[in-house]
């Protein structure tokens, strides 16, 4: 494997989904564990690690884990709050638009990608991209309020929706049922 990285310039490691070693038994998650610290160490390039709180939980357990991995820092992404974090990413991100009409962001699409993505970061991107990709699709057109709404109802975040709502709706037994989600 070193070779190979070697041969193709390999700069880094993606492991998505680490999540799911968290069903793992012990002595096989302390294997995976022990072969990904030798990966670090024989290869050379960072592993960034991408999951839930779950994933967190695995690396935890492991402090030599944890210390190969803090060379390069970690990036947490917990949900944004309205103190002005929320604002600052919007204005960068809205930087990035690709549709015929460019548009503002204005207070009223600020507030409604928040409440649809509950301050998520990866929800509110999905939902910025499907937007403009809705625009670019009918040739013409701007975001709305009404189409981020429009677009967080339809199929492909249906399966989000029972986690976002049960997030709103602050009840701790609904929330207990979407362990993985970070909210």
């Amino acid at each position: 494997m070193a070779e190979l990285a070697a041969f193709h310039c390999l700069g880094v490691l993606i492991i998505d989904k680490f999540e799911n070693l968290s069903f793992t038994k012990r002595k096989t998650l302390e294997k995976i564990l022990d072969f990904f610290n030798s990966l670090i160490i024989v290869i050379g390039i960072p592993l960034i690690f991408i999951g839930t709180d779950d994933a967190l939980k695995v690396l935890q357990g492991r402090f030599l884990e944890m210390r190969e991995n803090q060379e390069q820092g970690d990036i947490l992404w917990p949900k944004l709050s309205k103190d002005g974090t929320w604002e600052s990413f919007l204005k960068e991100i809205w930087k990035y638009q690709w549709t015929n009409e460019g548009c503002s962001l204005t207070e009223e699409l600020s507030e409604t990608l928040f409440e649809e993505s509950l301050g998520s970061v990866g929800i509110a991107v999905k939902l910025y991209a499907l937007a403009q990709l809705e625009l670019i699709a009918a040739g013409t057109g701007n975001i709305t309020s009404n189409l981020v709404r429009k677009i967080a109802a339809e199929d492909q975040f249906q399966s989000l929706r029972p986690m976002l709502e049960a997030s709103k709706s602050g009840d701790a037994k609904q929330i207990a049922k979407y362990k993985d989600f970070a909210f």
